[in-house]
C-alpha cells in the first residue's frame, strides 16, 4: 500500500510539474508572439512612413547629410530638385546665428550651447534650421563673462581656447559656429578632413583666405550661385575662428551681419553698429571675477 501510495504521489508530481511547464511554455510563447508581432507592426510603419519621416529628420544622422551632402540630401527627401542651394546655405547659416545670439543675450542667464556641430542642426521639411541638443549646454549668468567648467563638446568643432584653459564663455560657440560655416562653404569634414600640407580643415580655410586662394577649397556650388557672396561669408568665419575668445564677434554681430549679406530689410546705421561693439565691450570687460565656479 505504502509503495503504491508513493508511486501515486510520483505520478501526481510528475502530472503537475508537466501542466505548470505547460503553462510556463504557453506563457512565454503568447509573450514571444506580441513581441513578434509589434515588431512586425513597427516595421511595416516605419516602411509606410520613411518619407514622413526622413522629412521629419527623425535621424540626427540624415539631418547631418540633409544640410551637408547634396547626394543624400536627395536620397532623404526623395526629391528630384536641385539639391541645396547657395541662399539655402546663407539662410540656414542666418537662422542658426539668430538661435545662438538669443540664446546668448535674451535673458538674464546666458546659454552656452558648448555642442554646435553640424549634426546638432536639425532641418524641418521646409529646410527651416533648428538648433539641437541642449545636453551639454551650461548657463552663465549675465553679468560674468564666463565660467570655468569641464571640457564638453566635439573635437573638430571645440573652440581650441576653452580646451587648454576650461574657460567657458558664449564665444565658444561663436568659434563652433564658425567651423560650421567652413563645412557649409566647403562641403568638407573637419573631423577628418586632411589637406596635401597635412593639416586640418579650419587651418588650411583660414591659410587659403589669407593668401587669396579661397577658390581653391570652397565647394564648387559656392562658387557658382554666390562666389562674391561666398568670400563674405568666408570672412565671417574667419572672425569666429580667431584663436583669442575676445577677438571674436558676438552672434549678436554675426546674425546682424548674414542679414545684411542675405539682403535682409534690417538697416542698421553705423552709429547703431557702433553702440552695438560697445556694448559687446562692455559685456567682455564685465564680470572677470567667480571664475573658480566649477561644473
Amino acid at each position: 500500500m505504502h509503495i503504491a501510495a508513493g508511486v501515486f504521489l510520483a505520478m501526481g508530481i510528475g502530472i503537475g510539474m508537466f501542466v505548470l511547464l505547460l503553462v510556463l511554455a504557453a506563457i512565454f510563447a503568447t509573450k514571444r508572439l506580441k513581441i513578434r508581432k509589434a515588431r512586425k507592426t513597427r516595421e511595416k510603419f516605419s516602411k509606410r512612413n520613411r518619407r514622413l519621416l526622413l522629412r521629419q529628420l527623425v535621424d540626427k544622422d540624415i539631418a547631418e547629410m540633409m544640410i551637408y551632402s547634396l547626394e543624400e540630401l536627395e536620397k532623404a527627401t526623395n526629391s528630384p530638385k536641385k539639391p541645396l542651394t547657395w541662399k539655402d546655405r546663407l539662410r540656414i547659416a542666418t537662422e542658426v546665428a539668430s538661435s545662438l545670439a538669443y540664446l546668448h543675450a535674451a535673458a538674464s542667464t546666458s546659454v552656452v550651447h558648448r555642442d554646435i556641430k553640424t549634426s546638432n542642426i536639425l532641418l524641418d521639411d521646409r529646410l527651416t534650421a533648428k538648433v539641437s541638443d541642449f545636453g551639454a549646454s551650461r548657463g552663465i549668468a549675465i553679468d560674468q563673462y564666463g565660467v570655468t567648467t569641464g571640457i564638453q563638446g566635439t573635437f573638430g568643432y571645440m573652440d581650441p581656447e576653452y580646451y587648454y584653459t576650461r574657460r567657458l564663455t558664449d564665444k565658444s560657440d561663436v568659434y563652433s559656429y564658425g567651423v560650421m560655416l567652413v563645412e557649409l562653404l566647403t562641403r568638407k569634414k573637419p573631423v577628418v578632413y586632411i589637406s596635401p600640407e597635412g593639416v586640418g580643415l579650419v587651418a588650411h580655410f583660414v591659410t587659403s583666405l589669407n593668401q587669396g586662394m579661397l577658390n581653391e577649397i570652397l565647394d564648387e556650388q559656392v562658387i557658382e550661385e554666390g562666389e562674391e557672396e561666398g568670400k563674405k561669408l568666408a570672412e565671417i568665419a574667419a572672425m569666429c575662428l580667431r584663436m583669442k575668445g575676445e577677438d571674436r564677434p558676438t552672434m549678436r554681430n554675426v546674425e546682424m551681419r548674414l542679414q545684411r549679406l542675405q539682403g535682409s530689410e534690417i538697416n542698421i546705421s553705423v552709429t547703431e553698429e557702433d553702440q552695438v561693439n560697445e556694448l559687446n565691450v562692455l559685456t567682455f570687460q564685465g564680470g572677470n571675477t567667480n571664475a573658480s565656479d566649477n561644473y
